[in-house]
């Protein structure tokens, strides 16, 4: 599942590639700021001393559970209800992109289901669906220039969340967004169901070894 995973995404970058680099239209295209693509949601933790507000089933995403992945499926953290409620405007719907912007910056990944994020992440809620997946390898292809904003005068590299919301993005014309969407859509659904698959068979295996 692993291996397909990774040639899955090869392939949808191949195909972003060919959509949004390649294309000799792109010099026609306008520059939008990022957060005009959608809600940028900064993430925040719960009061720490609250028990009742963890232990839950709601994923709250950190740093570490992004890496190598593409969807976040498991977290070592949950929120209970009441703790996601204490701070309900930091719900991330299905399919919002993550991207690590404190010490490790420019880790990118896609929720799975609602979810919650720690402060060290800031998140993109698309206005269209069209653009999830755009966005998603965008961000990805700007690691380098993410780590550049990052590491201007401080120890600890740190994105914040008005920068972030400002960065330019080359934004193409809505028929090849949506053209772009309806081809890689399906290869990020397999993925989905792959990593999914992966996860409860490591379940069984723990439950079994014992």
């Amino acid at each position: 599942n692993r291996r397909m995973n990774e040639t899955l995404e090869k392939i949808g970058q191949t195909l972003f590639k060919h959509y949004f680099i390649d294309n000799p239209d792109r010099n026609n295209w306008e520059k939008r700021s990022l957060n005009s693509f959608g809600e940028i949601i900064c993430g925040k933790t719960p009061p720490k001393n609250r028990a009742e507000y963890f232990g839950g089933v709601i994923p709250f995403i950190k740093i570490p559970d992004m890496h190598g992945q593409v969807f976040i499926t498991e977290t070592q953290d949950n929120l209970t209800e009441p703790g996601r409620d204490s701070q309900r405007n930091k719900t991330l719907p299905a399919n919002t992109i993550c991207v690590s912007c404190i010490a490790t910056v420019g880790l990118v990944s896609l929720t799975s289901q609602p979810s919650q994020t720690n402060q060290q992440i800031n998140s993109v809620v698309p206005t269209e669906d069209e653009q999830t997946f755009f966005l998603y390898f965008l961000l990805k292809s700007m690691n380098s220039q993410l780590t550049d904003m990052a590491s201007g005068g401080s120890a600890t590299p740190n994105l914040n969340t008005s920068s972030f919301s400002k960065i330019s993005i080359t934004s193409p014309d809505n028929k090849t967004l949506v053209n772009f969407h309806l081809g890689v859509r399906p290869i990020f659904e397999q993925i989905l169901i792959n990593q999914k698959q992966s996860q409860r068979l490591a379940e069984l295996r723990d439950s079994l070894l014992p």
